[in-house]
C-alpha cells in the first residue's frame, strides 16, 4: 500500500479504532495506519515518520508519547472532527456485486433490458446485507455489516468486476430504442450456490472470465447452473 504524508491527508478516513502504544510494548503494527480515500474508496497507508524504527525505546514515555501523539493527528484531523470508523468489504459483499452483473449479462443476452439506477442497486445490497453478521478466513464472526451509502457503493462499483462489465457492455451496445429496467433479486440460496460454483471454476483453473469470448461457454453453464427456488423472486422489472 502506498506509503502517504499524514500532513496531505485530510481526505484520509482511517479504517478501524485507534489502538494506543502503550509503554514497555513493542507492537510496530502501531507505526503505520491503514485509511481509505474518502473520494476513491482507495486503501492505502499512513506511515509514522518522526523516528528512526530501530531506535525507538518501548520503554521510553517521550516515544510512546509521540506515536501516540501522531495517531490522535490522523484521527482528529481539522477535516475530520470525528473519526468514523470504516468496514472494510467483506468477500460476500464483493461476490453478490459479481453475481448481480454475472445475472444481468444473462439476461441482457435474451432481452431488451438497461441496467438500474445505482441507488436501487445499493437499496437491493443494503436490503441483503445491511445487519447480516459473516465470518472472518479463520471462522470468527465480524461486526454485523453497515448500511452501505450510495457514495461508497458506486466507488466500490467502479473498482469491481472490470472484464464482467466490458462483457456486459458489448452485449448491451446494440439494444437501443424502448428497454426495461432490469434488477436480479438475489437471495441466500443463490450466493451460497455461486460461491461453490465458482470455487469448482477455480479448481478448473478459470479465475476470470474473458472480456469478450474466451471461455464463455463455460460461464455461461456456470451462471445457467445458479439456483432460484421461483424466478419472481429475484427478477424484477421496474417501471
Amino acid at each position: 500500500k502506498p506509503n502517504i504524508d499524514v500532513t496531505k491527508a485530510s481526505n484520509l478516513t482511517p479504517v478501524g479504532q485507534k489502538k494506543p502504544a502503550v509503554l514497555g510494548t513493542k507492537d510496530e503494527s502501531l507505526l503505520r495506519v491503514l485509511v481509505m480515500s474518502d473520494a476513491t474508496g482507495e486503501e492505502s497507508e499512513l506511515h509514522f515518520k518522526r523516528m528512526i524504527y530501530d531506535r525507538i525505546d518501548w520503554n521510553d514515555p517521550k516515544h510512546i508519547a509521540s506515536i501516540n501523539d501522531w495517531k490522535t493527528q490522523i484521527y482528529k484531523r481539522s477535516k475530520l472532527p470525528k473519526a468514523k470508523e470504516v468496514t472494510l468489504w467483506h468477500q460476500d459483499e464483493e461476490l453478490w456485486i459479481e453475481l448481480f452483473f454475472n445475472l444481468f449479462v444473462i439476461a441482457a443476452m435474451s432481452r431488451h433490458i438497461a441496467k438500474p439506477a445505482y441507488l436501487k442497486m445499493c437499496a437491493n445490497f443494503n436490503d441483503f446485507f445491511e445487519g447480516k453478521v459473516v465470518q472472518d478466513r479463520h471462522g470468527n464472526d465480524l461486526a454485523p455489516r453497515p448500511n452501505r451509502n450510495l457514495s461508497s457503493f458506486k466507488a466500490k462499483l467502479t473498482r469491481s468486476c472490470v472484464l464482467i462489465k466490458k462483457r456486459l457492455n458489448v452485449v448491451l451496445q446494440d439494444k437501443k430504442g424502448d428497454v426495461e429496467v432490469y434488477r436480479p433479486r438475489i437471495n441466500e440460496t443463490m450466493l451460497a450456490e455461486y460461491k461453490r460454483l465458482k470455487q469448482e471454476m477455480q479448481d478448473k483453473g478459470l479465475e476470470i472470465e474473458s472480456e469478450y469470448s474466451d471461455n464463455l461457454a463455460e460461464w455461461l453453464e456456470f451462471i445457467s447452473n445458479i439456483p432460484s427456488e421461483e424466478d419472481s423472486e429475484w427478477t424484477e422489472i421496474d417501471d
